[in-house]
Protein backbone atom coordinates (compact mmCIF):
# COMPACT_ATOMS: atom_id res chain seq x y z
CA UNK A 1 0.00 0.00 0.00
CA UNK A 2 1.43 3.37 -1.00
CA UNK A 3 0.61 6.74 0.51
CA UNK A 4 1.90 10.29 0.24
CA UNK A 5 2.16 13.01 -2.35
CA UNK A 6 4.62 11.02 -4.47
CA UNK A 7 2.63 7.76 -4.52
CA UNK A 8 1.79 6.68 -8.06
CA UNK A 9 0.34 3.23 -7.38
CA UNK A 10 -2.15 2.51 -4.63
CA UNK A 11 -3.56 -0.72 -3.25
CA UNK A 12 -5.78 0.20 -0.26
CA UNK A 13 -6.78 -1.98 2.66
CA UNK A 14 -10.39 -0.83 2.57
CA UNK A 15 -12.53 1.15 0.16
CA UNK A 16 -13.44 3.83 2.71
CA UNK A 17 -9.87 5.12 2.82
CA UNK A 18 -10.28 6.94 -0.52
CA UNK A 19 -11.03 10.41 0.93
CA UNK A 20 -8.09 10.09 3.36
CA UNK A 21 -5.71 10.55 0.43
CA UNK A 22 -7.19 13.88 -0.58
CA UNK A 23 -5.44 17.18 -0.07
CA UNK A 24 -7.81 20.15 -0.08
CA UNK A 25 -10.29 18.02 -2.01
CA UNK A 26 -7.88 16.86 -4.73
CA UNK A 27 -5.82 13.69 -4.94
CA UNK A 28 -2.48 14.09 -6.69
CA UNK A 29 -0.06 11.70 -8.29
CA UNK A 30 -1.96 8.39 -8.13
CA UNK A 31 -2.07 6.88 -11.61
CA UNK A 32 -2.95 3.27 -10.77
CA UNK A 33 -5.52 1.94 -8.28
CA UNK A 34 -5.74 -1.82 -7.69
CA UNK A 35 -8.72 -3.08 -5.68
CA UNK A 36 -8.47 -6.66 -6.94
CA UNK A 37 -9.82 -9.19 -4.42
CA UNK A 38 -10.68 -6.29 -2.10
CA UNK A 39 -14.15 -6.93 -0.63
CA UNK A 40 -16.01 -3.62 -0.26
CA UNK A 41 -17.43 -4.51 3.16
CA UNK A 42 -16.64 -6.95 5.94
CA UNK A 43 -20.31 -7.67 6.56
CA UNK A 44 -21.24 -11.31 5.95
CA UNK A 45 -24.41 -10.39 4.04
CA UNK A 46 -24.18 -6.74 3.02
CA UNK A 47 -27.26 -4.95 1.76
CA UNK A 48 -27.35 -4.34 -1.98
CA UNK A 49 -26.43 -2.26 -3.79
CA UNK A 50 -23.22 -1.47 -1.94
CA UNK A 51 -22.23 2.11 -1.22
CA UNK A 52 -19.97 3.12 -4.12
CA UNK A 53 -19.61 6.76 -3.01
CA UNK A 54 -15.94 6.46 -2.01
CA UNK A 55 -14.97 4.98 -5.35
CA UNK A 56 -17.05 7.42 -7.38
CA UNK A 57 -15.54 10.24 -5.31
CA UNK A 58 -12.10 9.08 -6.36
CA UNK A 59 -13.05 8.89 -10.03
CA UNK A 60 -14.45 12.42 -10.04
CA UNK A 61 -11.63 14.05 -8.02
CA UNK A 62 -8.44 12.49 -9.36
CA UNK A 63 -7.77 13.54 -12.94
CA UNK A 64 -4.52 11.59 -13.39
CA UNK A 65 -5.69 8.04 -12.67
CA UNK A 66 -4.96 5.90 -15.74
CA UNK A 67 -5.70 2.40 -14.44
CA UNK A 68 -8.45 0.98 -12.19
CA UNK A 69 -8.57 -2.73 -11.33
CA UNK A 70 -11.68 -4.14 -9.63
CA UNK A 71 -10.87 -7.77 -10.37
CA UNK A 72 -12.90 -10.24 -8.26
CA UNK A 73 -14.41 -7.78 -5.78
CA UNK A 74 -17.78 -9.55 -5.37
CA UNK A 75 -19.52 -6.70 -7.16
CA UNK A 76 -22.98 -7.06 -8.69
CA UNK A 77 -24.62 -5.34 -11.63
CA UNK A 78 -25.92 -2.36 -9.64
CA UNK A 79 -22.45 -1.60 -8.27
CA UNK A 80 -20.80 -2.09 -11.65
CA UNK A 81 -23.38 0.19 -13.29
CA UNK A 82 -22.62 2.87 -10.70
CA UNK A 83 -18.93 2.64 -11.55
CA UNK A 84 -19.64 2.71 -15.30
CA UNK A 85 -21.84 5.79 -14.87
CA UNK A 86 -19.25 7.58 -12.72
CA UNK A 87 -16.60 7.07 -15.38
CA UNK A 88 -18.99 8.10 -18.15
CA UNK A 89 -19.93 11.28 -16.30
CA UNK A 90 -16.41 12.16 -15.15
CA UNK A 91 -15.08 15.58 -16.18
CA UNK A 92 -13.14 15.97 -19.41
CA UNK A 93 -9.93 16.04 -17.37
CA UNK A 94 -10.41 12.34 -16.49
CA UNK A 95 -7.65 10.28 -18.11
CA UNK A 96 -8.72 6.76 -17.11
CA UNK A 97 -7.55 4.38 -19.85
CA UNK A 98 -7.78 0.88 -18.36
CA UNK A 99 -10.69 -0.68 -16.44
CA UNK A 100 -10.71 -4.29 -15.23
CA UNK A 101 -13.96 -5.58 -13.68
CA UNK A 102 -13.33 -9.27 -14.41
CA UNK A 103 -14.64 -12.05 -12.13
CA UNK A 104 -17.59 -10.06 -10.80
CA UNK A 105 -21.34 -10.63 -11.28
CA UNK A 106 -22.84 -8.77 -14.23
CA UNK A 107 -26.28 -9.17 -15.79
CA UNK A 108 -26.73 -7.50 -19.17
CA UNK A 109 -30.47 -7.02 -18.79
CA UNK A 110 -29.76 -4.59 -15.93
CA UNK A 111 -26.39 -3.12 -16.86
CA UNK A 112 -26.28 -3.00 -20.65
CA UNK A 113 -27.27 0.67 -20.86
CA UNK A 114 -24.58 1.76 -18.40
CA UNK A 115 -21.97 -0.38 -20.19
CA UNK A 116 -22.92 1.11 -23.56
CA UNK A 117 -22.59 4.62 -22.11
CA UNK A 118 -19.20 3.72 -20.65
CA UNK A 119 -17.97 2.60 -24.06
CA UNK A 120 -19.46 5.66 -25.77
CA UNK A 121 -18.35 8.42 -23.40
CA UNK A 122 -15.17 7.31 -21.64
CA UNK A 123 -11.56 7.56 -22.79
CA UNK A 124 -10.89 3.88 -22.12
CA UNK A 125 -8.42 2.13 -24.40
CA UNK A 126 -8.64 -1.21 -22.54
CA UNK A 127 -11.74 -2.83 -21.01
CA UNK A 128 -11.55 -6.20 -19.26
CA UNK A 129 -14.80 -8.02 -18.42
CA UNK A 130 -13.72 -11.67 -18.24
CA UNK A 131 -15.92 -14.23 -16.45
CA UNK A 132 -18.62 -11.74 -15.43
CA UNK A 133 -21.73 -13.13 -17.15
CA UNK A 134 -23.43 -16.51 -17.51
CA UNK A 135 -26.20 -16.81 -20.08
CA UNK A 136 -26.84 -20.34 -18.85
CA UNK A 137 -28.18 -18.79 -15.64
CA UNK A 138 -30.88 -17.00 -17.59
CA UNK A 139 -28.98 -13.83 -18.35
CA UNK A 140 -28.50 -12.05 -21.65
CA UNK A 141 -25.22 -12.11 -23.52
CA UNK A 142 -22.81 -9.37 -22.50
CA UNK A 143 -22.75 -8.46 -26.22
CA UNK A 144 -26.18 -6.81 -26.43
CA UNK A 145 -27.23 -4.80 -29.46
CA UNK A 146 -26.72 -1.46 -27.66
CA UNK A 147 -23.24 -2.47 -26.50
CA UNK A 148 -22.34 -3.57 -30.03
CA UNK A 149 -23.60 -0.27 -31.43
CA UNK A 150 -21.44 1.62 -28.93
CA UNK A 151 -18.42 -0.47 -29.92
CA UNK A 152 -19.06 0.19 -33.62
CA UNK A 153 -18.95 3.94 -32.97
CA UNK A 154 -15.98 3.89 -30.59
CA UNK A 155 -12.62 5.02 -31.96
CA UNK A 156 -10.59 4.91 -28.72
CA UNK A 157 -10.93 1.36 -27.38
CA UNK A 158 -8.01 -0.85 -28.45
CA UNK A 159 -8.43 -3.90 -26.20
CA UNK A 160 -11.60 -5.79 -25.24
CA UNK A 161 -11.34 -8.85 -22.99
CA UNK A 162 -14.52 -10.97 -22.79
CA UNK A 163 -13.23 -14.48 -22.04
CA UNK A 164 -15.36 -16.90 -20.04
CA UNK A 165 -18.73 -15.21 -20.62
CA UNK A 166 -20.56 -18.07 -22.40
CA UNK A 167 -21.28 -15.96 -25.45
CA UNK A 168 -21.99 -19.00 -27.60
CA UNK A 169 -22.31 -18.83 -31.36
CA UNK A 170 -25.27 -16.43 -31.24
CA UNK A 171 -23.42 -14.04 -28.95
CA UNK A 172 -20.33 -14.12 -31.13
CA UNK A 173 -22.41 -13.46 -34.24
CA UNK A 174 -23.87 -10.39 -32.54
CA UNK A 175 -20.46 -9.22 -31.34
CA UNK A 176 -18.93 -9.55 -34.80
CA UNK A 177 -21.31 -6.86 -36.05
CA UNK A 178 -18.78 -4.49 -34.48
CA UNK A 179 -16.61 -5.13 -37.55
CA UNK A 180 -19.37 -4.79 -40.15
CA UNK A 181 -18.94 -2.13 -42.88
CA UNK A 182 -19.77 1.39 -41.76
CA UNK A 183 -18.39 1.02 -38.25
CA UNK A 184 -15.48 2.92 -36.73
CA UNK A 185 -14.06 0.37 -34.29
CA UNK A 186 -10.28 0.43 -33.85
CA UNK A 187 -10.04 -2.73 -31.73
CA UNK A 188 -6.61 -4.35 -31.94
CA UNK A 189 -6.90 -7.03 -29.22
CA UNK A 190 -9.96 -9.21 -28.61
CA UNK A 191 -10.09 -12.01 -26.01
CA UNK A 192 -12.86 -14.61 -26.46
CA UNK A 193 -11.43 -17.64 -24.65
CA UNK A 194 -13.81 -20.22 -23.16
CA UNK A 195 -16.98 -18.80 -24.70
CA UNK A 196 -18.79 -21.92 -25.99
CA UNK A 197 -17.81 -21.10 -29.58
CA UNK A 198 -18.42 -23.86 -32.15
CA UNK A 199 -17.48 -23.86 -35.84
CA UNK A 200 -20.56 -21.74 -36.56
CA UNK A 201 -19.19 -18.97 -34.34
CA UNK A 202 -15.73 -19.36 -35.85
CA UNK A 203 -17.26 -18.93 -39.30
CA UNK A 204 -18.93 -15.71 -38.13
CA UNK A 205 -15.56 -14.39 -36.94
CA UNK A 206 -13.88 -15.21 -40.24
CA UNK A 207 -16.71 -13.67 -42.24
CA UNK A 208 -16.60 -10.45 -40.21
CA UNK A 209 -12.85 -10.06 -40.53
CA UNK A 210 -12.96 -10.79 -44.27
CA UNK A 211 -14.96 -7.58 -44.65
CA UNK A 212 -12.00 -5.31 -44.08
CA UNK A 213 -11.57 -5.17 -40.31
CA UNK A 214 -8.40 -6.80 -39.06
CA UNK A 215 -7.40 -7.36 -35.46
CA UNK A 216 -3.76 -7.62 -34.47
CA UNK A 217 -4.37 -10.20 -31.73
CA UNK A 218 -7.22 -12.64 -31.06
CA UNK A 219 -7.23 -14.90 -28.00
CA UNK A 220 -9.66 -17.75 -28.65
CA UNK A 221 -8.50 -20.88 -26.79
CA UNK A 222 -10.77 -23.13 -24.75
CA UNK A 223 -13.61 -23.20 -27.32
CA UNK A 224 -15.39 -26.18 -28.87
CA UNK A 225 -14.41 -25.56 -32.49
CA UNK A 226 -10.82 -26.54 -31.70
CA UNK A 227 -11.89 -30.21 -31.59
CA UNK A 228 -14.76 -30.15 -34.10
CA UNK A 229 -14.84 -31.12 -37.76
CA UNK A 230 -13.94 -28.11 -39.84
CA UNK A 231 -12.46 -26.30 -36.88
CA UNK A 232 -8.88 -26.79 -38.00
CA UNK A 233 -9.55 -25.39 -41.47
CA UNK A 234 -11.47 -22.46 -40.00
CA UNK A 235 -8.61 -21.74 -37.65
CA UNK A 236 -6.14 -21.73 -40.54
CA UNK A 237 -8.36 -19.21 -42.34
CA UNK A 238 -8.39 -17.10 -39.20
CA UNK A 239 -4.61 -17.14 -38.95
CA UNK A 240 -4.47 -15.62 -42.43
CA UNK A 241 -6.64 -12.74 -41.22
CA UNK A 242 -5.15 -12.00 -37.79
CA UNK A 243 -1.38 -11.70 -37.25
CA UNK A 244 -1.49 -13.28 -33.78
CA UNK A 245 -4.10 -15.95 -32.97
CA UNK A 246 -3.66 -17.43 -29.48
CA UNK A 247 -5.42 -20.77 -28.85
CA UNK A 248 -4.00 -21.33 -25.39
CA UNK A 249 -5.56 -20.73 -21.99
CA UNK A 250 -4.28 -17.73 -19.99
CA UNK A 251 -1.02 -17.97 -18.08
CA UNK A 252 -1.90 -15.35 -15.45
CA UNK A 253 -2.97 -16.15 -11.89
CA UNK A 254 -6.62 -16.85 -12.73
CA UNK A 255 -5.90 -19.50 -15.37
CA UNK A 256 -7.26 -22.15 -13.00
CA UNK A 257 -10.54 -20.27 -12.71
CA UNK A 258 -10.88 -20.04 -16.47
CA UNK A 259 -10.12 -23.74 -16.76
CA UNK A 260 -12.93 -24.49 -14.30
CA UNK A 261 -15.22 -22.32 -16.41
CA UNK A 262 -14.15 -24.20 -19.54
CA UNK A 263 -14.77 -27.59 -17.93
CA UNK A 264 -18.22 -26.38 -16.85
CA UNK A 265 -19.00 -25.73 -20.51
CA UNK A 266 -18.25 -29.30 -21.56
Amino acid sequence: MAFGQDASHWRPVCWNSFPMLSSDGVISGIVSVDLSFCVPTLEAQPSRPLDMSALTWLLTHDSVIRSLRLHNCQLYTEELATIFNAISEAPDSCKLEMLDVSFNNYRSEKGSGALAQLISKSRLTCLKMEVVSSTSAGGCSVATSEVVLALRRNTRLRELWLSGNRLGDAGVETLMQVFAPGGHSCLQVLALRSNLIHTRGLHAINQALWKGRQLKKLLIGGNFFLTEAGGKDGLEDLRRLVPHVDTGLPAFMDSAALMVEHVAQM
